[in-house]
């Protein structure tokens, strides 16, 4: 009985994961769903869609689109220094288990406050485009995140410090995501309020 039980014993050690093992596993997986291209392609469509249509009713209403433009093409460069940034974890770190990759890329680097003041400048952007008050809870609640994630003790201790670098692209997917449902809140708010 006890032959069997230490050989049960073994098999049962060496098939478990270690914990870091698991982690990296679900960091994977979320990272897969979030950046997924169609994921993307419709966060994007949902702002792009509100900004076309806004467009359409420029000649209506000469001068009253400025916000949304500028808006828009606050999102256009955020989204292409996220795609940079990610590109670049990616390519130092292919396998994306590495720590301190993320550290070196986004703690106290040029490239990691412009990326910050980016997220922080499309909050804004958002917040100063949004016409109907009733809204501002929602765009509250969408930027809660992005506002905790983009303080600078938490940029540059806590959220990339030490982190595998598939939680960072997780994390900065994530921020991406948010900060697209807010433009698209807040560009359907402009289209709405433009008849």
């Amino acid at each position: 009985m006890k032959p069997l039980f230490a050989l049960l014993f073994c098999a049962a050690v060496y098939s478990c994961e270690s914990p870091s093992d698991k982690i990296m596993k679900e960091f994977k997986k979320v990272n897969d769903s979030l950046t997924q291209p169609g994921e993307k392609i419709l966060a994007v469509n949902g702002y792009t869609y509100y900004y076309n249509r806004l467009l359409l009713k420029e000649p209506n209403h000469p001068g009253r689109l400025e916000t949304a433009k500028v808006l828009f093409a606050t999102m256009q460069v955020l989204a292409a220094r996220i795609d940079s940034v990610q590109e670049l974890l990616r390519t130092t770190d292919s396998v994306g288990e590495t720590v301190g990759v993320a550290e070196k890329i986004l703690i106290h680097t040029p490239l990691g406050d412009s990326l910050r003041k980016a997220m922080l400048e499309a909050s804004d952007r958002c917040y100063a485009a949004l016409l109907s008050p009733d809204k501002k809870p929602a765009l509250d609640s969408i930027f809660s995140t992005v506002k905790e994630y983009t303080t600078p003790g938490n940029w540059n201790g806590g959220v990339f410090s030490e982190t595998p670098t598939v939680a960072a692209q997780t994390i900065l997917s994530a921020l991406e995501s948010r900060c697209m449902n807010a433009a698209s809140l807040t560009m359907k708010d402009i289209d709405e309020n433009l008849k």
